[in-house]
């Protein structure tokens, strides 16, 4: 089995693309896409596509939602609030390990590794 050849990088491609006809419904490219980046992206919220690459060698990702969701209870965040004012005055002061001391009191207690807002550590 033999790869198809791909076009060189270049005008090629661009006078493919001027010459391909606008269809009625949906959309023409001229142009493969090489990464993940620029595939083309379709899906219903639940499982999802990402075709890439050139006709006869394309690459196809599938996905779902499930592989993705947290699958347990959702975490709040801790509530810093009342920090607020103080961590941006030592942002504003280039002062970045002191900001990040206020999420240090938190304690690490859970069997699960989450954090536990309502210890001391």
């Amino acid at each position: 089995m033999t790869t198809p050849k791909r076009p060189a990088a270049g005008h090629e491609v661009g006078a493919a693309a001027a010459a391909l006809a606008m269809p009625t419904r949906g959309f023409v490219t001229g142009a493969p896409g090489e990464t993940w980046e620029e595939g083309l992206l379709t899906g219903n919220g639940m499982i999802g596509a990402n075709a890439l690459g050139h006709p006869l060698d394309e690459t196809i990702i599938l996905s779902h939602h499930a592989m993705f969701l947290p699958m347990g209870v959702p975490i709040a965040p801790p509530d810093s609030s009342s920090r607020l004012f103080e961590v941006r005055g030592l942002i504003d002061r280039a002062l970045y390990k002191q900001a990040i001391q206020p999420a240090r009191v938190f304690s690490f207690s859970l069997s699960d590794g989450r954090i536990d807002p309502s210890e001391d550590g």
